[in-house]
């Protein structure tokens, strides 16, 4: 098949008989310790690649006493933690196969047949622990040794112990809903997968004590069977209505209204119009679909509201309404840090230039500059200041005041300049 595994450590194999009326198709499945999946497949025509009756040989290949073809030399050089056998007639996901790289395997899961989990740990025979039919058993007779039994470094994830602290019930029938729902497109994906991502909806939903905690898995797997089976409408749109009616409480993700076909990304419907969305804190656009700028957790940079229908609008000393990076600059006639300094509306003309203009400083720290800019002193500013210097490494003129503690409201009274 050249296909590669990764030596000295563990890697999962699968390999897939499709049967259809043009032939069959062999696709060996390899999904990597970094959990990158690979395959290749070998189309053999009418010809049967695993036929009824007979011994399944596994580590060496053994002909069958029809056979033409000679025993082959080489064997398996390695460990093996498990062997699965899965009969099923939907479609096969590869993800599955990903998803099973650290998947605690249970003796009923779905379309299971075989399993063998070589836990024994002595002796030369391996059961069958499947629920379906287990009498096939692993016998390892003579010439072959006895097996080497080790303790498994497999990374296999434990199994989770989901505890259901209240509305259990509610918790499995809304997973069910919809992963479990056999009049959907979706019953075609395979069934371990609709038991994995069921699974996984509980465990969210119990874990953090609400419903809504599970709808980001159910709308993860109506993404992956929109993927795998090429549909152009996304298969839980049409229940936006039935979950929040069922199940009070639980917001529907992405659309909304009578007939679910109002976008409704990061929101939900009005209390009085259920064909408008109303955007969730820091979103905007017609679908809630667009991040206002500086985030949900800080819309428009906390300096101004973040509109529906328009984005940023920024408060009066700054500026960048409706831009992509709104309300981070100063507004025209402000400046500071915090542009919490306003100026006079002084013109750039020539003829303004060249008059003259007046700085102020008196009271308690009241400033105006030369440019207009108008500010007090903090009680907490003490010391000297420089307020004006000209230009050069040695300046003519140079203006600082000294500011000291006075009065008996916390002050700042200018001591000399």
């Amino acid at each position: 098949f050249s296909v590669n595994l990764t030596l000295n450590d563990w890697n999962l194999l699968g390999l897939q008989w499709t049967q259809a009326s043009t032939g069959n198709d062999l696709t060996l499945y390899v999904v990597s310790p970094a959990g990158l999946l690979s395959f290749k497949t070998v189309s053999l025509l009418n010809e049967a690649p695993l036929r009824p009756g007979g011994f399944l040989f596994l580590g060496q290949f053994v002909p069958t006493p029809l056979s033409p073809s000679s025993p082959d030399q080489q064997w398996f050089a390695g460990d093996i933690d498990e062997m699965r056998i899965y009969q099923s007639q939907s479609v096969f996901d590869a993800p599955q196969m990903v998803q099973d790289y650290q998947r605690r395997v249970k003796a009923g899961d779905a379309n299971l047949v075989k399993f063998w989990n070589f836990n024994e740990g002595q002796g030369a025979v391996a059961a069958d622990v499947s629920k379906v039919s287990p009498s096939a058993n692993f016998i390892l007779p003579l010439p072959w040794p006895a097996p080497e039994w080790i303790v498994s470094d497999a990374p296999i994830l434990p199994e989770k112990v989901v505890v259901k602290r209240v509305a259990s019930d509610s918790i499995d029938s809304m997973c069910r809903l919809f992963i479990q729902n056999p009049a959907t497109a979706c019953t075609q994906i395979s069934a371990g997968t609709r038991s994995l991502y069921f699974d996984m909806c509980v465990s969210a939903a119990s874990g953090a004590n609400d419903l809504n905690a599970g709808m980001s898995t159910i709308a993860s797997f109506a993404d992956l069977c929109q993927n795998l089976l090429s549909l152009d409408v996304w298969p839980l749109a049409s229940f936006c209505n039935d979950f929040p009616v069922q199940y009070p409480g639980v917001k529907f993700p992405r659309v909304i209204g009578p007939n679910c076909d109002v976008p409704c990304f990061e929101g939900s419907a009005s209390p009085t119009n259920s064909s408008v969305c109303v955007c969730d804190a820091g979103f905007y656009g017609r679908g809630c679909e667009l991040l206002c700028p500086g985030g949900y957790s800080n819309p428009c940079n906390g300096h101004g509201s973040c509109l529906k229908d328009y984005g940023c609008v920024c408060d009066l000393n700054w500026a960048g309404n409706g831009s992509s990076t709104a309300c981070d600059t100063c507004g025209p006639g402000f400046a500071g840090v915090a542009c919490e300094f306003a100026k006079n509306n002084l013109s750039s003309s020539s003829a303004a230039a060249s008059r003259s203009r007046t700085a102020s400083l008196f009271g308690s720290g009241h400033t105006t500059s030369f440019d207009g800019f108008a500010y007090d002193f903090l009680p907490s500013m003490n010391g000297a200041y420089e307020l004006l210097r000209t230009l050069g490494a040695s300046p003519r003129i140079r203006i600082v005041s000294r500011h000291v503690p006075c009065g008996t409201a916390g002050e700042r009274c200018i001591s000399e300049m």
